[in-house]
């Protein structure tokens, strides 16, 4: 017992760790804008080293010319796993400046500049950029609820394994206090802007379910603690609590599942 006491938080710190790392590390690396001027086309090399180019890939492009959008394509894919280039059909005339953003499916961003030289001859200026780092919102949403599992997982073994641990039904209470706060937030995010490139009908259904999740979460949580006031009933509401425990993991399993459909992770 005591080795699980010093594993799990261990195991939960690094897992912890490990989704922060890729919530942060998806950016494209580089972009460089050129114009065609004979065909009037901006030319756009993106630099997105990916392992699969089928579920990690540059979703949307935003292009502004003068500090206006003048069109946004998304992508279900991107055409090599490192460096591609996509051309738009945009007239710039001399002094114009184009502005381009790249974000990529699972979070970060990068936005390059070009503006077309006002005399023939003179170079062209590209202004760079720092890329963003910050997740997409799903990302943070996605880690949020992973995070949430993890502790609602160690609130299902401690009593069932953990019982020789000193204080094991404090720990029990915290970790399900402290998942169900992360899980009611995750589930909260799902009501801000629909993420752009999603499959609407998965994204719906994730929605619909997630709210099932939340009042089945609210009620498991809210049956053990009346548990200490049920008196003679103290065993009907520890069943209850167990039961509405185990369909609550079944739903967020399934959850998942949906919400990685609707961005396309899952076939």
């Amino acid at each position: 017992m005591r080795t699980m006491r010093v594993r799990y938080p261990v195991l939960l710190a690094l897992t912890f760790l490990l989704i922060c790392g890729i919530a942060i590390a998806h950016s494209p690396s580089d972009m460089r804008l050129d114009y065609d001027h004979g065909l009037g086309t901006l030319l756009v090399s993106v630099t997105h080293q990916v392992d699969d180019s089928s579920t990690h890939y540059v979703r949307e492009i935003v292009i502004q010319k003068n500090g206006v959008t003048v069109d946004t394509v998304t992508y279900a894919s991107q055409p090599s796993r490192e460096t591609f280039t996509y051309s738009y059909p945009v007239t710039l005339e001399p002094g114009d400046v184009a502005r381009v953003t790249a974000r990529c499916n699972i979070g970060g961003s990068i936005t390059r500049e070009y503006t077309r030289p006002a005399a023939q001859g003179q170079p062209a200026t590209a202004i760079p950029t720092t890329p963003s780092m910050a997740p997409a919102p799903w990302v943070v949403h996605a880690a949020l609820l992973l995070t949430a599992i993890l502790l609602l997982l160690g609130v299902a073994i401690l009593p069932t394994y953990g019982k020789g641990i000193a204080g094991w039904y404090r720990i029990h209470t915290a970790l399900a206090m402290v998942g169900g706060i992360l899980a009611i937030v995750a589930i909260a995010m799902v009501f801000g802007p629909i993420p752009s490139g999603i499959i609407r009908n998965a994204w719906d259904a994730h929605v619909a379910l997630g709210l099932v999740v939340l009042v089945l979460l609210l009620c498991t949580l809210g049956a053990g603690i009346y548990r200490k006031w049920a008196g003679g009933y103290k065993g009907q509401v520890r069943t209850v609590h167990l039961w509405l425990g185990r369909v609550l993991a079944v739903l967020l399993l399934v959850n998942i599942a949906l919400g990685l459909s609707a961005v396309g992770l899952l076939g």
